[in-house]
């Protein structure tokens, strides 16, 4: 009787889930300097105003425009970059007829692409503990949303957190993660408010 040879199956190769995103020091220190000098530039096209409100995410800082009484034809193919000086003119997509978005690049480093290796991460539920206690040690309010299952034996964990301050003071509470992403950085120059959006990725121990 011939023996059968049971060959085990390798594990699933999988990208890492963060790969070619940006560090989120980066992110955010690009995102502050360029709201200091973006929300007077995104004012350039006459007759256009500027919601109070700028994103910053891996493509970019982006603002909203609103259409008062200037002239749908400046908005149009390339001829609204005849009102922004220097070479990184932003890009505009219109939102509908009285509205359009403004982006400007961010010069942003970002992490390697690859294969993941699972030892890179930490086991299920370590991360989040980590964070939810440095932010209560500081006082600062996190929501931390359900974890959600990613193939290969791997979850992410999404949160959000709000501020009055300058996001730089959380910087060392992110720094602690090493494979923490800003999704979104939200600013809302009425009020000085900020919100950060991250997500990060432990082991599904499920």
């Amino acid at each position: 009787q011939s023996m059968v040879t049971v060959v085990p199956s390798e594990p699933e190769k999988i990208n890492v889930p963060w790969g070619g995103r940006s560090h989120p020091e980066s992110l955010l220190r690009e995102c502050i300097n360029s709201v200091e000098i973006r929300t007077l530039d995104a004012a350039a096209i006459p007759g256009w105003s500027v919601k109070p409100n700028a994103v910053c995410d891996d493509n970019g800082i982006h603002y909203t425009i609103k259409k008062e009484f200037g002239l749908n034809i400046w908005t149009e193919n390339d001829n609204y970059k005849s009102f922004f000086v220097g070479n990184n003119k932003p890009e505009l997509r219109p939102t509908s007829e009285n509205t359009a978005n403004l982006s400007w690049r961010l010069r942003l480093d970002r992490y390697d692409t690859g294969l993941l290796d699972l030892e890179q991460l930490e086991p299920s539920g370590k991360i989040k503990k980590q964070l939810m206690d440095l932010f209560e040690y500081y006082f600062i309010p996190v929501t931390m949303k359900p974890a959600s299952a990613v193939n290969g034996g791997i979850q992410e964990i999404k949160f959000s957190v709000s501020l009055t301050m300058e996001p730089t003071i959380i910087l060392p509470i992110l720094l602690q993660v090493k494979n923490l992403v800003i999704d979104k950085l939200y600013y809302d120059y009425s009020d000085n408010h900020w919100v950060l959006d991250a997500t990060f990725w432990e082991k599904n121990n499920v």
